[in-house]
């Protein structure tokens, strides 16, 4: 395998775990992808990618010939992330930064748009602050709502550039940032823009309180109507996605029998039917559509829930991709972008047991040439995969889950990660999990599940997680718990709950209601209190969505404090491993901060480890090793296992 550059870490000697498994150090799981997000210059000619070593991430170019990497931009991700880039043309690559701020005394999560050209000279920040409105700088500005490829020199922003909340459609120059203004807003709730392929602003999202409102206009944009209105968490819902070749089709998507689905809809009809284009009968279709350049139309779709199915409904494309699989067994490969004509494109491949590693394909010399893998000191046969699993909840409701068993463990009486995931409403999958391969390759059992409330199963499973925070949403995980003991795969007495994010508030639930489950419990960025978690919300604009779905600090009062793991410390009988950094901007620092306190107060075994300038994503290698190593010793120390101790001028951001 040709690598990208020599890795500045060395992996020092392997032990053997118990089990005959090929024990890794923490820093081949803990590490940021090696190679990430690869993409493809409008001519075919050179590629970009992030490049993630020694705690640095390089944004870099070369050219398809050549092995030489030219550095662009770098960041210790410390301040400054990169959140996405793309080619804006052949010379020219937009960034978009990610840093945490403060306004007015809110902590916020603030992005900047970048440009540079791809040698790494010329760095500028494309959308300045207004002459006339000097004091104001926009909090997003890397909303690009259309690349604009006949006319390379300028893309299209949506931002709150000349007044805070009222979102207007710029045309900006990537070269300078020159911009004009060429759609205006009067309304301080319109959220999104989107333009038909003529470039033309035709088709826009209000949003206030709870309630959106989607609008649009003929192809002359003399005359604006509502298409749909609704409220959030309804199964009316339906969500603009862009037009295709034909300037009067919306492509959309909505719910058919329960599950979200791509439907198309013709805005002559003064009707607005919809025509379904794509379901999946046991899975909501929640993915990207592909568009080509070449076709005029978009040509299939990259489903995230489920298998991850990928689906062309053009022939010619379905027959390429089914080609590619045909060389690549195994694995789900994904193209990720052609160039302008289409003769190459970047193929992205992974799956269970299997890392992503990037291809680069020529349909003229039918080749596909390795570039590089994201995790290159993990490989296949070190890896333990994921199985789909089911069980009943105690009411009937079955839920999906995942199980990860190292490929040289016994099945039964095994220490075990129980593993809830974020969101909540979100899903987990069977693709490569770094989580879950770390825990493995310790010799720990590890159950995901899919509680009610999780994304991808329909409307109904969704919404059936409405205010169940620590009530049926914790009864699927603790009723998941019981299952695996019964089948005799987890050792009863050496359970761990281990979450992050929502994942973290179950697990710190778990230990406060299910002290005869678990042996202990770990929480990266947890909730601790839904009453100051939903008040923490009040300054923004989805306060109300956040009262559905969690609860109100004032009517639902009892049932808050009744679920908050702070108010309920006295009752937790197991030592509790608290992570969390200082500049998460999704769960705030003092949940984790006021349960230890709380822990603290009622005198119970627990760790806190800061993480100084942190966020809520483990965007810093140091933090997600930290992070790692941490749990590496407090699962061994509770669980019983062994663990080993293995060491661990370019223009920044």
């Amino acid at each position: 395998m040709r690598r990208w550059c020599a890795l500045l870490l060395g992996l020092g000697l392997l032990a053997q775990f118990s089990y005959g498994i090929e024990r890794l150090p923490v820093q081949a799981f803990a590490s940021l992808p090696e190679l990430q997000d690869i993409q493809l210059s409008p001519d075919g000619q050179k590629i970009a990618g992030l490049l993630n070593v020694a705690g640095n991430t390089l944004l870099f170019a070369r050219e398809v010939t050549s092995d030489k990497l030219v550095p662009v931009v770098k960041t210790d991700n410390k301040k400054i992330a990169v959140n996405w880039f793309r080619w804006a043309n052949n010379e020219r690559i937009l960034i978009s930064a990610r840093f945490p701020d403060r306004r007015y005394g809110v902590a916020t999560m603030e992005t900047r748009l970048m440009s540079v050209r791809y040698d790494g000279s010329k760095l500028i920040n494309l959308l300045r602050p207004s002459k006339e409105h000097p004091g104001w700088v926009s909090q997003i500005q890397d909303r690009v709502v259309d690349w604009l490829p006949a006319d390379p020199e300028h893309v299209l922003v949506a931002a709150d550039l000349e007044s805070p909340l009222l979102l207007e459609v710029f045309q900006v120059d990537v070269n300078d940032g020159a911009r004009k203004k060429i759609r205006g807003s009067y309304q301080a709730d319109m959220i999104q823009w989107i333009v038909d392929r003529q470039q033309r602003v035709r088709v826009g999202v209000k949003f206030k309180d709870t309630h959106y409102e989607i609008i649009f206009c003929d192809p002359q944009q003399k005359e604006w109507r509502t298409a749909w209105s609704f409220d959030s968490f309804s199964d009316q819902a339906i969500e603009p996605i862009g037009f295709g070749g034909d300037p009067n089709l919306l492509y959309v998507s909505a719910y058919h029998d329960g599950r979200e689905s791509i439907f198309t809809v013709d805005l002559t009809d003064p009707k607005l039917p919809l025509k379904l284009k794509y379901a999946d009968p046991n899975y909501d279709v929640d993915g990207d559509l592909i568009y080509s350049e070449k076709a005029g139309d978009y040509i299939g779709i990259v489903n995230r829930s489920g298998d991850g199915s990928y689906l062309f409904w053009q022939p010619e494309y379905q027959a390429l991709a089914n080609g590619i699989d045909a060389v690549l067994p195994g694995t789900k490969n994904r193209i990720i972008g052609f160039n302008a004509d289409e003769a190459r494109y970047l193929l992205f491949s992974s799956g269970n047991k299997h890392p992503g590693v990037y291809y680069f394909g020529d349909r003229n010399t039918k080749n596909l040439s390795l570039l590089g893998s994201t995790y290159p000191k993990l490989q296949t046969e070190s890896l333990a995969g994921k199985k789909i699993v089911r069980y009943k909840a105690r009411d009937g409701i079955e839920i999906q889950g995942y199980l990860t068993l190292s490929s040289n463990a016994a099945e039964h009486n095994l220490p075990t990660i129980i593993f809830p995931h974020g969101g909540p409403i979100a899903s987990d999958d069977t693709d490569f999990d770094y989580w879950t391969e770390f825990f493995a390759n310790r010799g720990y059992a590890v159950l995901q599940m899919d509680f009610r409330g999780s994304g991808g199963y329909g409307h109904d499973f969704m919404t059936a997680g409405l205010k169940q925070w620590g009530l049926q949403m914790q009864d699927d995980v603790v009723d998941g718990t019981r299952w695996l003991i019964e089948q005799g795969i987890a050792d009863k007495d050496r359970i761990c709950i281990v979450g992050a994010s929502y994942g973290g508030y179950a697990a710190l639930m778990g230990a406060v209601k299910s002290a005869d489950l678990y042996r202990c419990a770990i929480s990266f960025a947890g909730v601790s209190d839904l009453r100051e978690l939903v008040d923490s919300r009040r300054n923004f604009r989805n306060a109300k969505v956040a009262t559905l779905q969690i609860g109100s600090s004032w009517s639902d009062r009892e049932q808050l404090k009744a679920t908050s793991p702070r108010l309920l410390a006295d009752q937790i009988k197991m030592p509790i491993l608290l992570v969390h950094g200082t500049k998460d901007r999704s769960v705030p620092f003092e949940q984790s901060e006021q349960m230890a306190a709380a822990l603290k107060s009622a005198g119970k075994p627990y760790q806190f480890i800061v993480q100084e300038d942190g966020d809520h994503f483990l965007s810093s290698y140091e933090q997600r090793l930290q992070l790692f190593e941490a749990m590496d010793k407090f699962l061994a120390t509770y669980l019983g296992t062994s663990t080993a101790v293995v060491p661990s001028n370019v223009e920044s951001l």
